[in-house]
């Protein structure tokens, strides 16, 4: 009898040793795979923040050249302008007198527009 419990005990033990080797190498792969996925989302933020510098500066350089080609067109605007002017004939210069020099602008009587090519006035008088 002695003997049965004995062994009945030495069973009971030895399924409760199993059982909690059983429990902590559960618990173990349990933690291995917490660990796993904690440094997997750290990786992940790392390349994320690691592509976003990227982007970042990229977005930088592009609009650093945006600028410095509007600079470099506004300036280049200025330079034709000039270069323009140069190869021009210089344009006569209005006179609110009308263009002959005469009292008026118009074509009103008086205003020298009704006065002969050689600039006489007594073509004009003749006429009357």
């Amino acid at each position: 009898q002695w003997a049965a419990q004995d062994r009945d005990a030495a069973k009971k033990k030895k399924q409760s040793e199993t059982a909690k080797r059983a429990k902590r190498e559960e618990e173990e792969a349990v933690r291995k795979e917490e660990e796993k996925a904690k440094q997997s989302a750290e990786m992940i933020q790392y390349w994320e923040a690691e592509y976003q510098k990227q982007v970042d500066a990229h977005l930088a350089e592009l609009a650093e050249d945006a600028h410095s080609a509007v600079k470099e067109s506004w300036k280049n605007r200025g330079k034709e302008k000039l270069a323009r002017r140069a190869r021009s004939p210089p344009k006569p210069i209005r006179s609110r007198f009308g263009p002959r020099g005469g009292a008026g602008g118009g074509t009103h009587a008086g205003s020298g527009e009704d006065e002969s090519d050689d600039g006489s006035a007594t073509a004009y008088t003749s006429q009357l």
